[in-house]
């Protein structure tokens, strides 16, 4: 019924769901959130704080159709993922497809805490399971290119541009730059674990 409702009355609507699911959701989250305490303390002091900030996505929110079409960039993981698992390549196809999952809870609650429709603490946890996903598939790919002391060009390439993107994310941290540069960010980082992927299962 949210698509006969004009827009502000869906942000009521979905704002009182939210009210009403908070106490389950918090049930949910509290042993992730115990157990990635001591990681998160960890990243605080040394970063001094940075680590766990994110970017403002406003006048954006998880109903925009900005906002949307920047949530659909993470189905190029569960795409690249999906066809490295199909050709034989388990591992990075997996953890791939996961980081799919993991980027796109991030981002939805991003999208969602300006409108008060998630809490700080939540958007921190799910920044922090990205985090430890994502980490952990370049983890994979990097040892997949030592290993097999072959370098594809256009997972280079890509991963050096998704590397720039990604520093212009943090150049430009708020609204539509951010999301212009970090949905770039998706799409080339995608294609490079796709191509590293590929590349492991051909040598």
């Amino acid at each position: 019924f949210l698509s006969d409702l004009p827009f502000e009355n869906k942000q009521i609507v979905a704002s009182r769901k939210a009210d009403n699911l908070s106490g389950g959701r918090s049930s949910i989250l509290l042993p992730l959130s115990t157990a990635l305490a001591p990681a998160a303390e960890f990243l605080d002091e040394k970063t001094d704080g940075w680590a766990l900030t994110y970017a403002d996505l406003r006048p954006e929110s998880e109903f925009t159709t900005t906002g949307q079409a920047f949530l659909a960039t993470n189905i190029a993981y569960a795409v690249a993922g999906f066809v490295l698992s199909s050709q034989g390549e388990a591992l990075l196809g997996f953890m791939t497809e996961i980081v799919s999952v993991a980027s796109f809870c991030y981002h939805y609650t991003q999208l969602q805490q300006p409108y008060n429709r998630t809490d700080d603490n939540t958007v921190k946890l799910a920044l922090m399971v990205d985090y430890i996903l994502a980490s952990s598939s370049i983890l994979i790919g990097l040892i997949y290119l030592l290993q097999d002391q072959t370098l594809p060009l256009d997972g280079l390439a890509s991963s050096a541009l998704g590397i720039t993107c990604l520093l212009c994310c943090w150049r430009w941290e708020k609204g539509l730059p951010y999301i212009a540069w970090h949905s770039l960010w998706h799409l080339f980082s995608a294609y490079s674990a796709y191509s590293i992927g590929i590349c492991h299962v051909a040598s």
